[in-house]
C-alpha cells in the first residue's frame, strides 16, 4: 500500500535536492550589442553560447559555467543592450502573412536583410485548372484517352482505368500562370502546383515554409526589466549580472530580489560592492585578479563566483560550503593581509586570496551584517538550504494538498507527517540534523491565536484539544530543525 500520496511527494521534493544543488541552474544578464535571435537563451555546453557575442561576453559565460566540483546544470542567458541596439525577434508568421509587407528580416550567417518573400514562393510554378466533364460512350479506354479523376480534395490525377467505371471522368487543360504578382496567395487563388500524382492545388499562402522570419526593433535605452521578469518564473537559484555595475543597475536587481523573496520566490544574487545588508545579497569586493591573459574586475568575478556558488553541493558525500573553493585558472589577485580578510568576512564582503600556491574563495558569506537573525543567516550554505526547504514545501503544499482536503484532524496530521517524512530524508542526505518525531506538529500557540480571533475560549483545554480544534481552512504546523554546516573552523591543540 506504501505512504499517503502527500508524503511520497514530500520526500521525492527531498531527494530532487541533490540534482538541484549540486548542478545549480544560473540566471544570467549580459549588456551586448549583438542579441541573440532566441533571447533569452539557454547554455548548457560551451557551444551553446552565442557566438555573436562579444570575447569578454562569452568568457564571462565561460566562466560562469565553470562551475565548483560540476560546471552548472545550464545557465539561462538574457543579453540587454544599449539605446540604439537593432534587436532581432524571431516570429511565428501565420498563413496570409506578407514577410515583404510586414517589413520582416530573414537571417544568413549572422547577417539580417529586409525578407523578400511575398506572396508567392519564388522559382513554384502555379497553373490554373479548367476540368471539364466527359461523357463516355462505352468502350474507351481512359488511361488512353488521357482522362483524369478527381478527388474530394480537388485534386486532378491520370485515370489509371483501362476501361469506363462507374464513375466521373474529365478532360483537364492546365495553364501556367503567367502574371502572379506578389500580393497573389496561391491558395486562394485556387492554383494547382505539380505533385507526382498529378496537379493538385497549391498550399503556398504568403510565408515560405521553412524560413525563418524575424521583427527588427531598435532598443531606446539599457533595460534590465524585461530579463528580472522572465527570471521571475524562470526557475533560477541564482542571478548574475557580470556588468551590473557598469550597468547602473545594482539597485534594480538587489530591489527585484527583495521582493521576489516576499513573493515566495527564493533567489539570490552575487553583487559587486553591494553592502545590502541582506542573506540574499552575495557581496563580492576583490578588486581584481588574473589568469595571466585576462584582468578581471569585481564585477566580472562576480560571473565565477556565482557559478561556483550554484554548484557547491549541499547533500551526501560531497556536502560542502564554497569557503575556500579554489579557482585554478587564476594566478593571482588583490592581496589582503589577514586582519583585513577577517574584517572583511564579518563586514559581510566575500572575498579571494592567494595562499601562496592558488587563488581561492574566502569564508563564504552573504551581505548580512547587522541583524536580529543569528549567525546562521549569514552563510550562504546555510540560507541556500533554507530557501530548498521553504520552496520545497511550500510548493509541493500548494501542489498536492492546499484545496485538495477537507481541513480535519487527520488531514492536518498528513501533511504534518507529510514534512516530517521530507525533513527525515534531507537528514538522510546530511543537509540537516536528525529530527525527533516532536520536531515537526501543530502549532499549539498559533492556533490559540486564532481561536481567540474568533472568539473561542481556550484556556480550559488541553494541547490535545487545541490541536483539534476547528480552524477552518487555516492549518498551524510548527518545524525545529537544525541545518548541517560545513567545517570551517578547527582549532588543534598539540602538545608536545
Amino acid at each position: 500500500m506504501g505512504q499517503p500520496k502527500v508524503t511520497v511527494d514530500f520526500v521525492e521534493a527531498a531527494r530532487a535536492v541533490i540534482s538541484r544543488a549540486d548542478r545549480g541552474i544560473i540566471g544570467m544578464i549580459v549588456n551586448d550589442t549583438a542579441v541573440p535571435a532566441k533571447n533569452p537563451t539557454t547554455i548548457i555546453g560551451v557551444s551553446d553560447i552565442p557566438s555573436t557575442l562579444s570575447a569578454t561576453n562569452k568568457l564571462l559565460i565561460s566562466n560562469a559555467r565553470e562551475g565548483y566540483l560540476n560546471p552548472a546544470n545550464k545557465i539561462l542567458l538574457f543579453v540587454c543592450s544599449p539605446a540604439g541596439t537593432d534587436v532581432y525577434t524571431e516570429v511565428t508568421p501565420n498563413a496570409g502573412d506578407n514577410p515583404a509587407t510586414e517589413g520582416w528580416y530573414t537571417e544568413a550567417s549572422g547577417v539580417y536583410a529586409p525578407a523578400a518573400d511575398t506572396h508567392v514562393v519564388s522559382g513554384a510554378t502555379y497553373y490554373t485548372v479548367v476540368g471539364t466533364e466527359v461523357t463516355p460512350e462505352g468502350s474507351e479506354n481512359p488511361s488512353t484517352e488521357g482522362w483524369y479523376e478527381k478527388d474530394t480534395d480537388n485534386v486532378y490525377s491520370p485515370s489509371e482505368d483501362t476501361s469506363v467505371g462507374a464513375k466521373t471522368y474529365y478532360s483537364v487543360a492546365a495553364a501556367a500562370v503567367t502574371n502572379a504578382d506578389p500580393g497573389d496567395n496561391p491558395s486562394t487563388e485556387g492554383w494547382y502546383e505539380d505533385s507526382a500524382s498529378g496537379k493538385v492545388l497549391s498550399a503556398d499562402t504568403y510565408v515560405v515554409a521553412s524560413k525563418t522570419y524575424y521583427e527588427k526593433s531598435t532598443t531606446s535605452g539599457l533595460d534590465y526589466g524585461p530579463a528580472l521578469t522572465y527570471f521571475e518564473t524562470a526557475g533560477i537559484n541564482w542571478l548574475i549580472a557580470p556588468s551590473a555595475e557598469t550597468d547602473g543597475k545594482i539597485n534594480d536587481i538587489v530591489t527585484w530580489v527583495k521582493e521576489c523573496r516576499e513573493n515566495n520566490i527564493c533567489i539570490k544574487a552575487v553583487l559587486p560592492n553591494t553592502a545590502a545588508n541582506h542573506e540574499s545579497i552575495v557581496n563580492v569586493t576583490t578588486e581584481e585578479a588574473t589568469d595571466g591573459v585576462n584582468t578581471y574586475t569585481t564585477e566580472q568575478l562576480c560571473a565565477r563566483v556565482g557559478g561556483i556558488i550554484a554548484t557547491t553541493p549541499l547533500t551526501g558525500g560531497n556536502a560542502r560550503s564554497a569557503t575556500y573553493a579554489p579557482m585554478p585558472e587564476l594566478t593571482n589577485c588583490s592581496k589582503l593581509s589577514v586582519v583585513e580578510m577577517d574584517q572583511a568576512a564579518d563586514n559581510g564582503e566575500l572575498i579571494m586570496f592567494h595562499d601562496g600556491e592558488k587563488v581561492k574563495l574566502g569564508r563564504a558569506v552573504n551581505s548580512l551584517k547587522t541583524t536580529e537573525k543569528s549567525d546562521q543567516w549569514k552563510k550562504i550554505r546555510i540560507v541556500e538550504i533554507m530557501d530548498i526547504i521553504k520552496t520545497d514545501i511550500y510548493r509541493t503544499a500548494q501542489d498536492k494538498f492546499v484545496g485538495k482536503y477537507v481541513a480535519s484532524y487527520d488531514n492536518k496530521m498528513l501533511l504534518v507527517a507529510a514534512i516530517k517524512a521530507y525533513l527525515g530524508e534531507l537528514a538522510r542526505l546530511k543537509a540537516i540534523e536528525e529530527i525527533e518525531d516532536s520536531d515537526v506538529d501543530l502549532n499549539v500557540e498559533a492556533i490559540k491565536g486564532y481561536l481567540a480571533s474568533v472568539g473561542i475560549d481556550y484556556t480550559t483545554m488541553t494541547d490535545d484539544e487545541i490541536k483539534r480544534a476547528n480552524t477552518g481552512s487555516h492549518v498551524y504546523i510548527v518545524a525545529y530543525i537544525s541545518i548541517l554546516d560545513a567545517i570551517e573552523d578547527i582549532a588543534i591543540e598539540i602538545n608536545i
